[in-house]
Formats: C-alpha cells, structure tokens, sequence
C-alpha cells in the first residue's frame, strides 16, 4: 500500500511539473522560436497558436489542474508521512510537501521550461489542448465568476491630464523619440480646450466687411481694396451681420454665429459640421465681437508657416531676458502663459483691455504704466486704440507654495539620479 502511494505522489508532483512548466513554455515563446517550430512542424505551431488565442481558457485550464494536483499531493503526502512516522509526521507533512512542491513542482519545472521551452512547447501545446477540452464546464465556470469580481474590484482607470500629457511629450521630444514638430502639435491641440473663441477672434474694430445697401460703385472699390477672402455682410451695422461674402467665387454664405466662451475644439467641430470658413463671435448682448476663421484655430495646431502665412507677425516677440514686444490683441491667458505672470483685470480679456483698466482714458504713445509686476511702454496707437506696446517684467510672480516643494524635490531627485551615476 505504501508503494501505491509513493507512486501515486510522484505522479501527481509529476503532473504539477507538467502544469507549472507548460504555462512558462508557452508564454515565453518569442518570435524567432515560434519561426522555428512553424518550419519544422505547421501543425505544433497550430496547436500553440490555438492555446495561446485562448489564453483565458488556457490559464483557467493551468489553474484549476495546479490547484487540484498540489492539493492532492499535499492530502497524499500527509497520509504517506503519519503511515511512516505514526507520532509527529502529520506535523512534518506540512514543511516537507512545501518544500516538494515548490523544488520538483514549481521552481525546477519552471527553470527547465525557460531553458528548453522550443522543444518543450509542441508536447505542453498537444497536453493543454486535450485538458482544455475536458477541463472546459470548470474553466467556464470559474472564468465567469472571476470576470464579475474581476469587474467589481478593478478602479477606472484615471485618463492623463492635458498637463501630464503635455510633460509626456516634452520628455519624449527631449530623448529623441518625439519629433519636436510633432510635440508643437499635439500640444496645439491639447490647448484647444483651453482657449475661447475670444482668444483668438479679430476684434470688431478690425473687421473688414461691407453694408448691403453700398451703391455699386462705392461696393466694387471696397472689394478691390479688400485684403481677405471672406467679407461679412452687414446691414447698417455690424451688429446686424447678414452672412459672409467670399470674394474668390462672388458667392454669399451664411452667417454662422457663436459665443465669445466658445471653445476652440468644439468651434472646430462647428466649422467641420456647417463647412463654413468663418464665424461671427457675439458678445453677451447678442451683439457683434469680432469674427474668427479656420484658419485661425489651425495655425495655432500647425503654426502659420506650415500654412504658408510665413509673413505674419506673431502676437507676442521676446526682445531679451524680460523685455516684450506685444501687440495689444495678444490675449492675457497667452501673454501669462508665454510669459510667466498673472495679469488680470476685471472684463478685460486682451492685453488692450488690460490697458484701458490701469490708466481709465486712452493712453498716448511713450506712455508707460506700471502694474502687476511689470513695466509697460505703449508704442504705437491707431486713433483712440493702442497697437503695439513694449513690456518688461520687474517681478516674476511668486510660485506657490506646492509648486515650490515640487520644483525641490524634482532638484533633489536629479541631482540624487546624477550623482549615482
């Protein structure tokens, strides 16, 4: 009876060997050895490729017999050892089944299959496909009650934030594996979100359109003087806009009307869905604010060169270390962000807005107002509105607290990286 037994045990640390070393053979296969064997034998390979498309089965299969197995072993094992030793080998059964199943049905397994798993695999494959199949009402099963505590006990998985994608691609761009074009993109269009259409509009004072009541004569010369495509047509006012003239095909089109807190990704989709060019930004009183083109919203994802408007002068142009040409439709959140500070003031979206808060009349030229941590000059001014204007920081606003603590510990943390290395 005792050497029924022995055998029995044997067998079953054989069979958890067995189940241990194919899950290793067959999971490790890499691509040069699945060639391989598909050279030599097109049938071995259909059988890994069979179990390995049914990996949820096959670990389920893996599973279920290693659990069974090692359980038997170690009920078996505990009545070999209290037949042997009748006073204390129940007490032994527990350290030495351990020590058997991690050596002959764990870790040997395990470390053959790595080492022998190309000609290993083909037999495991042949196995596993039969235990599959007999196995198949258990693994269903128990699949089935995993996928639902599976679905019970697993988080949602939390998306990047514009900012942390945004850190993504600066360190990819820096090692190399991003395209700095590329990186200007998506940033691009990650900061879509982010801005309104009053970011980016024309303001009303720049329009150029026409009154649909404009004689002839008087129509004709202000078509030729035009310098755009596309000319809003208004009836009296522009704040009675009637649509859009397009001067390439002497059509008119529609008037499409959007909010000034529209953001640019969703007028994107405005534009793509009423295939129009342009739309009219209105303010909070229904009135006209300005106007913005597809164009606008594309040169900020591809830049002006890549549209070919290589003469276009850019908003905001850095003159030294904390000096600034700024043209006073630059809108504050692009001058904050480009810059490094906090300007605001109440109602004013644009850096002339911000202008007219500080001094409370229309500033001459020379001018030179100080606010917010900075030093602005106006340079030059149309009528009753300023142009262009020259800004120096006197102060970087401080950081806060947070951003402090963080900015040190990124320090300690590289120089700790730097002088391990």
């Amino acid at each position: 009876m005792l050497v029924v037994e022995l055998i029995a045990l044997a067998a079953l640390l054989a069979l958890s060997a067995l189940f241990s070393g194919s899950e290793t053979a067959l999971f490790s296969l890499t691509g040069a050895q699945r060639a391989r064997i598909r050279a030599r034998s097109a049938a071995d390979d259909a059988r890994i490729a069979s179990c390995l498309a049914n990996s949820a089965a096959l670990l389920s299969t893996l599973l279920v017999g290693n659990t069974f197995v090692n359980f038997s072993a170690a009920t078996l094992g505990y009545l070999v050892l209290s037949d042997c030793i009748p006073h204390g080998g129940g007490a032994l059964a527990v350290p030495v089944m351990t020590i058997l199943l991690l050596a002959f049905g764990e870790i040997t397994p395990k470390r053959l299959a790595l080492r022998y798993g190309e000609p290993a695999a083909p037999v495991c494959a042949r196995v596993m496909l039969l235990l599959m199949a007999a196995l198949k009402p258990l693994t269903v099963l128990f699949q089935f009650s995993s996928r639902a505590y599976a679905k019970a006990l697993t988080r949602e998985r939390r998306a990047l934030s514009d900012a942390e994608f945004v850190s993504v691609l600066e360190t990819a761009a820096e090692s190399g594996e991003f395209a700095l074009e590329d990186e200007k993109m998506v940033e691009g269009v990650l900061r879509l979100s982010e801005l309104h259409a009053n970011d980016e509009m024309t303001p009303r004072v720049d329009i150029e359109g026409y009154d649909s009541d404009l004689p002839p004569e008087a129509l004709a010369a202000t078509l030729a003087a035009a310098r755009h495509h596309y000319l809003p047509v208004y009836n009296r006012t522009p704040d009675a806009i009637e649509g859009v003239y397009d001067a390439r095909t002497g059509r008119r089109l529609a008037a499409l009307f959007v909010p000034e807190q529209a953001t640019l990704d969703d007028l994107l989709m405005t534009f793509r869905k009423s295939r129009l060019p342009l739309a009219i930004v209105t303010d909070e009183f229904g009135g006209t604010a300005g106007l913005i083109t597809l164009t606008d919203i594309m040169e900020l994802i591809v830049g002006p060169d890549v549209l070919g408007h290589r003469d276009v002068e850019p908003l905001i142009r850095r003159e030294s270390e904390r000096v600034w040409t700024i043209d006073a439709d630059a809108s504050l959140d692009e001058i904050n962000r480009t810059i490094g500070l906090e300007l605001a003031a109440e109602d004013a979206d644009r850096l002339a807005g911000w202008i007219a808060a500080q001094v409370e009349r229309i500033p001459h030229v020379g001018q030179v107002i100080e606010a917010q941590g900075c030093r602005l000059t106006i340079l030059k001014r149309r009528k009753h509105r300023v142009e262009t204007a020259k800004l120096e920081v006197l102060e970087f606003p401080k950081p806060d607290t947070d951003a402090e603590l963080i900015a040190e510990t990124d320090e300690a943390v590289e120089k700790t990286r730097e002088d391990m290395e």
